[in-house]
């Protein structure tokens, strides 16, 4: 039985060191990359404290993925939990959600929580985020090619793709046009293909916001990720 017990300890571990490599690590990349344009905590004109409180918290989370020790990922989310709360009462909704998932985390890691209730909380977040952000696209301001910030996204990227808009004029008018409606269409995929297949759901959404981090400053909003 004790045999039993250290091999889920260790499973758990495993699962853990995988979580925050990849979804941690991935999501400071992409808030980095674009909040280093929109400013924000990663603004690092005049060496913030900010900017250099977000690398010493980037290093605890990459040791606490090769060590496994899970209080130095909580003290790493209790630094960037101090940087939020400076900003207060401005945050983005997409830093209240991911300190909702961080919360799940930390309660695991001081022992609140077991694995497998804290990864079904973040399931069903996430789910329902998603679900809240593609409801709110459906409104006439978002839907409206020349109010939508869909159709600049779809702009950008077009421009990164090398699709000269003298050569293919139709195409353009058309991708601007139709990039508000097909935006809330991915966004309503997302929760459903959340709660159907999560793997490719997760995959799905990653893409779908990296296609965004990498468009031109000052709107690669990769806190929104």
């Amino acid at each position: 039985e004790m045999k039993a017990d250290d091999e889920i300890k260790d499973e758990e571990r495993k699962d853990f060191r995988c979580f925050v490599c990849t979804a941690f690590v991935l999501q400071q990349f992409m808030q980095s990359y674009g909040g280093a344009s929109v400013g924000g905590f990663f603004n690092d004109v005049d060496g913030s404290i900010e900017k250099k409180i977000e690398e010493i918290v980037l290093l605890l989370v990459l040791l606490a993925v090769l060590t496994g020790w899970k209080k130095i990922f909580c003290f790493a989310l209790f630094c960037r939990w101090w940087l939020r709360w400076r900003y207060l009462p401005y945050m983005w909704e997409s830093e209240v959600w991911t300190t909702m998932h961080e919360i799940n985390l930390v309660l695991y890691a001081l022992g609140f929580f077991s694995w497998r209730k804290a990864v079904a909380t973040i399931q069903w977040q996430t789910l329902i985020f998603y679900a809240a952000a593609a409801a709110w696209k459906f409104n006439t301001s978002f839907l409206d090619h020349r109010t939508s910030c869909g159709s600049i996204f779809i702009a950008q990227i077009l421009t990164i793709m090398g699709i000269p808009i003298h050569k293919y004029i139709s195409l353009w008018n058309i991708a601007i046009v139709s990039a508000p409606i097909a935006s809330a269409v991915v966004e309503t995929l997302i929760p459903i293909l959340l709660w159907f297949v999560p793997g490719q759901g997760l995959l799905f959404a990653l893409l779908f916001h990296l296609l965004i981090v990498f468009c031109e400053p000052p709107n690669n909003a990769g806190g929104f990720s």
